[in-house]
């Protein structure tokens, strides 16, 4: 997933600019993929049998609404979304204010998000080994709120390095949320019910950040200021990611 966005991002700049069209040729890409998917999907779709067993649906267990433990990871994965969705959705337009050519910060964005998805990959087979997330959440939430706050002071090429980072921290803290809805269940059906909840709070959050950036933005007109949204989060992500990573088992 991570893969193919990356390469959306590398992409868009050099289309835009090749020909006449514009922004419009960037776009016949993604509608010719998505008529392609969802015409496989139909055919596919067609041949399936009309009579087919569907298992009845598992119940979600409305008992963790009521845990601290459940609500610490959901609401840990929606800051660390809202800091990810956020920063991303502006950054090639920030590096365009810090020096970059528009093509050159969709370039590196791209770069450094690959190589942030080849760190993420082993992140949760590595983390798995641990029994206590707390130190490894909190020093992660600290390295992203560092490298959002070196955006604001530095400029040029130095954020290159920023942007591995960033990329590296976020790829390693995605999978990680996902991983404690298993490490701190004590069943199969616990655990779905923990992953619904945590991924329903987390990308709920993560809607609004885009647009609360872009008004702070409006409102300040300086993008180190808007970022300074970014680092607030990151320091609730420090101490979220204390309680988060608990080994103590969710119990209902």
């Amino acid at each position: 997933m991570g893969g193919f966005a990356n390469i959306a991002i590398a992409v868009t700049v050099p289309l835009a600019t090749a020909t006449s069209w514009g922004w419009r040729l960037s776009m016949v890409p993604w509608i010719v993929i998505g008529i392609f998917s969802s015409a496989w999907w139909f055919l596919r779709n067609a041949k399936m049998p009309t009579q087919i067993h569907i298992p009845e649906p598992a119940k979600f267990h409305r008992q963790l609404l009521r845990k601290p433990g459940a609500w610490s990871i959901a609401l840990f994965m929606g800051f660390q979304a809202m800091m990810g969705y956020g920063v991303v959705t502006w950054m090639p337009t920030i590096l365009v204010s810090k020096g970059f050519s528009l093509t050159d910060a969709g370039l590196w964005l791209s770069i450094t998000g690959f190589a942030g998805s080849a760190f993420g990959i082993a992140a949760p087979y590595y983390a798995s080994k641990l029994k206590d997330f707390r130190l490894l959440l909190s020093l992660l939430a600290l390295t992203l709120t560092i490298s959002m706050a070196a955006f604001t002071i530095d400029s040029g090429w130095h954020l290159i390095f920023w942007l591995f980072i960033s990329n590296f921290g976020f790829a390693f803290i995605f999978p990680l949320c996902l991983v404690l809805t298993v490490t701190r269940s004590v069943e199969a059906g616990e655990t779905r019910s923990l992953s619904i909840m945590t991924q329903a709070v987390g990308y709920s959050m993560a809607a609004f950040s885009p647009g609360i950036v872009a008004l702070i933005f409006d409102i300040s007109n300086d993008w180190d200021t808007a970022l300074l949204f970014s680092i607030g989060i990151g320091v609730i992500l420090i101490g979220l990611g204390y309680k988060a990573g608990s080994p103590e088992k969710i119990i209902i």
